[in-house]
């Protein structure tokens, strides 16, 4: 990829967050290449306050780490740290409002605030990749202009998903709404 390098913005929509002190909602958006091959989640702002990495944080990343848990395990959201290159710690329950408001974890039955995986993620993947985009700048360069690298899907199929960045640059920004 070169400076300048575009994808495709293919919704904006925000996330009830899932906390019992929250009222609020965090924005994210879904983006792809303009191939249409790969799909990534971006939190966009936190109107509520609080940090986050406004990194992409690919769709196979965030599949990858979940099907590492055992079958119809409940999990935590910290669960979904390893998807994120950034340190926040908000960034793991975001995404689990963000994988909620999809329809691709619920709540767990047992009570408490955990999750479990649902939804026909292949499905919902093929339904994302054919939405209408909109051709848009890529949200992140390093120094040289390439779009930042970060998490590597291929990576997470270890017992400990690798968080740090790779290629060149710095791996993300904190965000502070």
């Amino acid at each position: 990829m070169k400076d300048g390098q575009k994808l495709l913005l293919l919704k904006k929509a925000s996330a009830p967050k899932r906390g019992l002190r929250s009222s609020s909602a965090i924005e994210y958006c879904l983006m792809a290449d303009v191939d249409r091959e790969v799909l990534w989640f971006r939190i966009t702002s936190n109107p509520g306050g609080g940090h986050f990495s406004d990194e992409l944080v690919e769709f196979e990343v965030v599949r990858n780490t979940l099907a590492q848990l055992p079958a119809g395990e409940a999990f935590s959201s910290k669960t979904l740290s390893t998807a994120f290159a950034g340190r926040s710690s908000n960034n793991a329950g975001f995404m689990a409002a963000i994988l909620h408001a999809e329809g691709l974890i619920q709540a767990a039955a047992d009570g408490g605030f955990k999750h479990r995986v649902s939804g026909g993620w292949d499905e919902w993947k093929r339904t994302a990749l054919a939405l209408e985009g909109e051709l848009v700048d890529h949200p992140a360069t390093d120094a040289e202009g390439e779009p930042e690298k970060l998490v590597d899907a291929a990576e997470v199929t270890a017992s400990e998903p690798s968080r740090k960045a790779k290629g060149k640059g710095s791996p993300t920004k904190e965000r502070s709404s």
